[in-house]
């Protein structure tokens, strides 16, 4: 066992320079940081087992920590608005755009609403939606006719959403096939 003082802080050499790379590397990989990547990705690193490459490398790197933060902002958002992290995952899904995944969308607050309407009464959405946009998840803005529309904040976070539904699936299917196996 580690005794205090031997960790990746108080050593660097033990994890977190070499973090430290591994993350400018990964971060600077399309050209430059994003601002969000950066929020998301600092954010997340206190839920690493440990500061390591090995850490962050099972967490599924820059993608992997999206996601993370993605699902942990879902549940809060949940709680929040009173609702469950499905109904929140639901609308998120909602804006990335189906022809581009790794894109977001704006959509109309009406239709939206109208997605969500047998899972949310109208001041539940509207208090899911305004703390999404106070998360840093989603943005509004008021089109040509003075309609409200939102989208994700960044398409970064298109990326983040879709890893996540990729590894709830991988998840799910699974354990189908586990309790398939158990069955016969």
């Amino acid at each position: 066992m580690q005794q205090l003082g031997e960790g990746a802080i108080d050593n660097p050499e033990s994890g977190w320079q070499p973090l430290r790379d591994r993350l400018q590397k990964d971060l600077y990989a399309a050209g430059g940081i994003l601002p969000i990547q950066m929020r998301v990705v600092l954010r997340q690193l206190s839920s690493l087992r440990s500061l390591t490459v090995k850490a962050y490398e099972n967490e599924g790197g820059v993608l992997g920590v999206a996601a993370q933060y993605v699902a942990e902002v879902a549940d809060s958002v949940a709680k929040y608005a009173s609702t469950d992290p499905t109904t929140v995952r639901g609308v998120l899904r909602e804006l990335v755009n189906p022809a581009d995944r790794s894109k977001t969308r704006d959509i109309s607050l009406d239709l939206l609403a109208n997605r969500c309407a047998n899972t949310l009464d109208s001041t539940k959405f509207g208090r899911m939606l305004e703390q999404l946009k106070t998360e840093g998840m989603l943005r509004d803005r008021a089109d040509e006719s003075g309609a409200r529309r939102w989208r994700l904040d960044h398409d970064f976070l298109a990326l983040a959403i879709e890893e996540l539904d990729r590894r709830e699936n991988d998840i799910h299917a699974f354990s189908t096939n586990m309790l398939k196996h158990y069955e016969l």
